[in-house]
């Protein structure tokens, strides 16, 4: 499935890092010790909340095996947002 987003500005950017953090679980003090499906979530969830598309998937129906495709979506559009235009 193919998910669109928004322009993502400043605004929703701050967001997103803002409910990352949010949703990273307690337990996993960093994140690079969090399970890859939690990770994947935990973006998923954070691009929602910020606002990043244009009509979010409904996370908390989807499948798991569904998840990873959102979250790799969400990681490209995260690069590209923090990746200076070379021009």
């Amino acid at each position: 499935m193919e998910y669109k987003f928004v322009d993502i500005r400043q605004r929703q950017y701050r967001k997103f890092l803002i409910a990352l953090k949010r949703y990273q679980p307690e337990e996993w003090e960093n994140i690079d010790d969090l399970p890859m499906e939690v990770y994947m979530d935990m973006l998923v969830r954070a691009a929602i909340e910020a606002e990043w598309f244009e009509e979010p998937p409904d996370l908390d129906e989807m499948r798991p095996k569904d998840v990873p495709d959102v979250a790799m979506a969400v990681a490209e559009i995260y690069s590209e947002a923090r990746t200076p235009d070379p021009n």
